[in-house]
Parts: C-alpha cells; sequence; structure tokens
C-alpha cells in the first residue's frame, strides 16, 4: 500500500465569530485518509465546513482538536509541496498572467530564469499561450482560473487543493476546465483534494468521493468511483448506468446528511478510510 499523503484524524473546529456570544462549532471528528496520488472530491450541505477541513489541510487554519499530517509530518502552518487554488482566481491586478505564475515561485525563492521557465512551460500546458502579457481584466473568467491552477501548479506541489475553482463559471467554461484538470492530473498524478457542491463534477473528476454531514461537519461516507480512467468524454460517461447509480448514492445522501447523526452510525468517531477498501 501506498504511503497516505494526508491522514486526518478526529479534527473538530470551533470558532467566535463577530458580534456572537456562543462559539460555533463547524466540524466534529472527521478522521480520513486519502491515499496518494488519488484525486478526491468533498462534498456536503452549504454552510458543513469543507471550506474549513481544506485550510486545515493547507496549514492556514489550525484546528481546534486533533491534526492533519502530511507525508507523515504533522501539519504546522504553510508549507512547500502543496498549493491552493481558491473559489475566485485571486490574481494580483497589477501583474500580468505570467507575473501572476512566478508570484509563488518568487515568494519560494527560486532563481528569476527557472521560474520564468517553468512559468512559461506551465503556461502553454493551460492553453494561455499568447496571453502571457495580459492583465486579469483583459482575461474571461475561465481564463484567469487558468492562470489561477497555473501558478499553483509551478510550485511543482505534490497535494493540490482546490476550493470550488469552476464555481462561478459558466456551463461550457466549467466543462472545458474539468477536461482540462483531468488531463493535467493524468500527466502529473499529484494528490488532489477539491470541494465542489456539483454531485455530476465530484463523480467526474474522482477516485473518491466523500459526503459530509450537515454542520458540525463530519464523514457521513465515502464513495469509491470505479469508473475507467482517461475520462475525457463526459458525455460517455453520463450515459454509463454506474454514473447515474453514483449520481442516486451521493444525493440521497446529501439529502439524509441534513439529519442529525450519531458518531457511531458511521463507525468510530466518524472514521472512513480511502484506500480501496470496503468501508
Amino acid at each position: 500500500m501506498q504511503d497516505a499523503a494526508v491522514q486526518i484524524d478526529d479534527v473538530t473546529h470551533t470558532f467566535l465569530a463577530p458580534g456572537a456570544t456562543q462559539p460555533l462549532t463547524v466540524l466534529t471528528n472527521v478522521s480520513l485518509t486519502v491515499e496518494a496520488r488519488t484525486f478526491v472530491s468533498i462534498v456536503g450541505p452549504s454552510g458543513c465546513g469543507k471550506t474549513t477541513l481544506l485550510r486545515i489541510i493547507d496549514g492556514l487554519i489550525e484546528p481546534s482538536g486533533g491534526e492533519v499530517r502530511i507525508d507523515g509530518q504533522v501539519v504546522r502552518g504553510t508549507a512547500r509541496g502543496r498549493a491552493m487554488v481558491f473559489q475566485d482566481a485571486d490574481l494580483l491586478p497589477w501583474r500580468t498572467a505570467l507575473d501572476n505564475v512566478v508570484f509563488g515561485q518568487e515568494v519560494q525563492g527560486v532563481p528569476k530564469k527557472e521560474r520564468l521557465e517553468r512559468a512559461q512551460a506551465i503556461i502553454a500546458r493551460v492553453g494561455l499561450r499568447g496571453f502571457e502579457h495580459h492583465y486579469p481584466f483583459q482575461l474571461s473568467g475561465g481564463m484567469r482560473q487558468r492562470v489561477g491552477l497555473a501558478r499553483a501548479l509551478s510550485t511543482g506541489p505534490r497535494l493540490l487543493l482546490m476550493d470550488e475553482p469552476f464555481g462561478a463559471l459558466d456551463a461550457q467554461t466549467r466543462e472545458d476546465m474539468q477536461g482540462e484538470l483531468l488531463r493535467l492530473w493524468e500527466q502529473d498524478k499529484v494528490t488532489v483534494v477539491f470541494i465542489t457542491h456539483g454531485v455530476d463534477e465530484a463523480i467526474l473528476l474522482s477516485d473518491y468521493v466523500v459526503v459530509l454531514s450537515q454542520r458540525p461537519g463530519t464523514v457521513r461516507e465515502v464513495l469509491k468511483i470505479d469508473l475507467a480512467r482517461p475520462r475525457a468524454d463526459e458525455e460517455d460517461l453520463r450515459g454509463d448506468p454506474r454514473f447515474a447509480e453514483y449520481r442516486r448514492q451521493i444525493n440521497q445522501l446529501l439529502r439524509s446528511a441534513r439529519e442529525t447523526m450519531r458518531p457511531t452510525e458511521i463507525g468510530i468517531n466518524g472514521s472512513a478510510r480511502i484506500d480501496g477498501r470496503a468501508l
């Protein structure tokens, strides 16, 4: 068995919102193992803590309880080897596409020649050749997301964390970006943890889909998506009876996730494991 890329052990997170008098628990007893080089999507009701969990994995937030280990090391803040792609591309408006892509490498201290060569190669891979010197306001929403993806990939991450990166795009652009992401993942096979509200998107992209409960979020179920790769043709996949069955199961789980659960309903401390074994 491969070493785990991400090990989440009994993670709980509570915070006090501005103006609130009582703390709010957004995650409780989340335990999950993500194996190296797998593509894992997380779905769940709005407000169940998906983004919080992703930020905890990245080290942007310290959990109130439990811990996250990446390649066996406890996460203590951000570090090389992992990169985040946010809901909004969050580009620096005064920088060109190329200058935005090299930004992460600048922070890492990569020499100028090396970071420019790497950025140019990534820009070509995500289909932005010819737009290197355009500013964000000159790019479409899909192109800005490509710049954000290129910026993350240019740092050479082993773990790519993606927080609903295609949620604000129109349907056609979203499909294009899904195909682009799949193509890049097939080439690099980095570990991906992907947040989405789209059930079809989760099935299309993933090896496993994790369903969280309502807030406070905990692992409701993990489904292995047993569809052949590469998955270039979404229409063919949608015609596969297994695709429809996965959609039915996930939608049913999301409906039931709105009900209060006891931890014993999903195993000890709400744990689940992504390693191909029966759950």
